[in-house]
């Protein structure tokens, strides 16, 4: 069974349909780039978890790198992990 059929044009499609769903949701307004989702921008949003990496550890190292890949290599506001602190002795 084939699951992508390289003559009909479905790639094609897929990326204009990707390129069209961007470019429908702006410009950010810090960096000028298009976002990649309503509200999300690659580039400044990452940027933003970066800067705080220093200030959470969940105490693993390994945790901690993992949390910081997804979040490296987002491409929405959904698309990562997050370290929430003592969430579990809050509940």
């Amino acid at each position: 069974m084939r699951l992508f059929d390289p003559t009909s044009g479905s790639r094609d499609s897929a990326i204009n349909s990707a390129n069209n769903k961007a470019l429908s949701c702006g410009s950010c307004s810090d960096c000028k780039r298009q976002r990649t989702s309503a509200s999300w921008c690659k580039n400044c949003d990452i940027a933003n978890l970066k800067e705080k990496f220093h200030s959470w550890t969940s105490g693993n190292s390994m945790i901690d790198e993992f949390i910081q890949y997804t979040q490296l290599n987002a491409n929405d506001s959904t698309d990562y992990l997050e370290w929430i602190e003592n969430l579990i002795n809050s509940i």
